[in-house]
């Protein structure tokens, strides 16, 4: 069924379920709960240039007033410029869609660490990508 041998599945099964613990620990604290509005896994499209830009936000909340746009890493080290552009994207399609601005983060779940990205970052992203 799985093309791991046991202890390779034994080691899997742990991390996934450290990774989870680390998750369940930020709810509440650094990640808001309960929502207003939640929507885990959503699809999105940007046409930016001559090209439609694709994606799966991993989730969007809403919490009062406040729009919180995030996105879910298991990196092995936290390194947040590699994902600006991404973000980016994902930050522009909402707010086109729907006329809000959310605030934009980074959760590594290794190490139980939030990063906002703050707009600067993303609007220069978008700028160094459309200039080429």
């Amino acid at each position: 069924m799985f093309p791991f041998d046991p202890d390779e599945r034994r080691a899997i099964m742990q991390e996934v379920g450290e990774l989870l613990g680390r998750y369940e620990a930020l709810l509440g604290e650094g990640l808001p709960w309960p929502r207003d509005e939640d929507y885990p896994e959503f699809p999105m499209a940007l046409p930016l240039g001559d090209t439609v830009w694709q994606g799966v936000i991993d989730r969007l909340y809403r919490v009062g007033g406040r729009w919180i746009l995030e996105d879910y890493k298991t990196d092995r080290e936290i390194e947040p410029a590699r994902y600006h552009f991404q973000l980016a994207v994902y930050r522009e399609a909402i707010r086109q869609a729907w006329k809000v601005d959310p605030e934009v983060r980074l959760v590594y779940l290794r190490f139980g660490e939030i990063v906002p990205v703050g707009r600067g970052e993303l609007e220069a992203a978008l700028r160094e990508v459309g200039g080429r």
